[in-house]
């Protein structure tokens, strides 16, 4: 598929062209960054320098702090309603922008301090989903499910007493923020969609390996219970142990070629570990089983929600296709490609990314409800 791809460069500062939010052809920015920040990045491996280091044995993973306890955030325990209450962070002023973060399984401290650069221009609010992190673990009556998710999301939406925010939906959180975009979408200002997964089942979205032959037969080995191979995040083979030391030892041994343009430090690989794969034990199994792949095919084609995808270049879980092939179903969207990042544009290209989720935020036209009303009807007949 082919899409009109204008204003190709976009360089720090960022103050892109927009189009017209009454035009049906997505907008394509390959985004790239000039100045102090590309030449810190210049040494820092990439991806694309195929270099293998394997280590010789299982290492332990190291103590190291949490993000999320500096003095400009304020964390607090919100209760939703029956007994549930989630952990949540928030920072700055203005419109409502909240995160909602990937997995299955994933938690809030994946995108701090990344969106302390929002606090300028929003309210930022930060939140772990209902049986991770450090809200509680507690499943519904059927176990842990997306719909209950998206549920969730809105009981905190009333509790916050905001009216109308934007939601961003980092991976698997696409999958929820889409959901409750199409549910609750009077309550939606703006979409956000940052590597996000695409429920659609018969989009052939491929996937990209950037690690090598010995690198992947390394780390098979730690991903493995007695001989047999799991995969830590999505199993409830795996207890809280094993799952950090899996996590850590794959990405010393290039497992974190699938997830990231730059190679982490191990303080950050050892963050990720402690902090950002931490659920109940069955969380992952459940949700995935109740309707992770729903279909949503052209839910969103008439959709009147101001919509911005951003998709990193060599993002590693898809095929080069898949930014196109999502921005098909969001038609009237804005898509936004950003060079030299991966799965976590916001974390490898700061500058290109918040600028444009800044001019994103500050211009989004008002929503028309009666038109959102129309919508959900012809979604809810589909």
């Amino acid at each position: 598929m082919s899409l009109p791809i204008r204003d190709l460069l976009v360089a720090s500062p960022v103050r892109a062209r927009r189009p017209s939010w009454l035009t049906a052809s997505p907008l394509i920015f390959i985004g790239c960054l000039a100045g102090a920040e590309s030449q810190s990045q210049a040494q820092r491996e990439t991806i694309l320098d195929s270099v293998v280091h394997l280590e010789s044995g299982i290492v332990a993973v190291p103590e190291v702090p949490r993000l999320d306890t500096s003095a400009t955030l304020r964390s607090h325990r919100v209760d939703i309603g029956g007994n549930i209450r989630l952990y949540v962070v928030e920072e700055g002023s203005g419109p409502a922008l909240v995160l909602v973060n990937g997995g299955p399984g994933n938690t809030l401290h994946s995108l701090i301090p990344h969106f302390t650069r929002a606090a300028s221009f929003a309210r930022v609010i930060y939140y772990d989903q209902r049986g991770t992190g450090l809200s509680d673990w507690v499943s519904g009556p059927s176990g842990y499910s997306t719909a209950q998710t998206v549920d969730d999301l809105e009981r905190l939406r009333r509790v916050l007493g905001i009216h109308q925010w934007f939601v961003l939906g980092h991976s698997y959180g696409g999958l929820i923020a889409q959901w409750y975009a199409i549910r609750y979408a009077e309550h939606v200002r703006g979409l956000i969609l940052v590597g996000s997964s695409v429920p659609v089942d018969e989009l052939d979205l491929g996937e990209r390996d950037y690690r090598s032959d010995a690198e992947r037969r390394r780390i098979q080995e730690v991903y493995a219970i007695d001989g047999q191979a799991v995969v830590p995040v999505h199993s409830a083979q795996v207890d809280t142990g094993t799952l950090r030391r899996m996590i850590y030892n794959g990405y010393l041994n290039g497992d974190w070629k699938r997830q990231f343009f730059f190679k982490p430090s191990r303080e950050r690989m050892a963050q990720i570990a402690r902090y950002e794969w931490v659920h109940d034990r069955d969380f992952n199994r459940q949700v995935r089983q109740d309707g992770f792949g729903r279909n949503l095919r052209d839910a969103f084609r008439n959709s009147p929600i101001p919509t911005l995808i951003v998709e990193g270049a060599y993002d590693a879980n898809w095929g080069s296709d898949k930014p196109a092939l999502f921005a098909a179903q969001h038609p009237k969207a804005e898509l936004v490609i950003v060079e030299r990042a991966s799965h976590f544009p916001f974390a490898e290209q700061p500058t290109t990314f918040f600028a444009q989720l800044e001019e994103f935020v500050r211009t989004a036209p008002s929503v028309d409800l009666a038109a959102v009303a129309r919508w959900k009807r012809s979604v809810g007949r589909q």
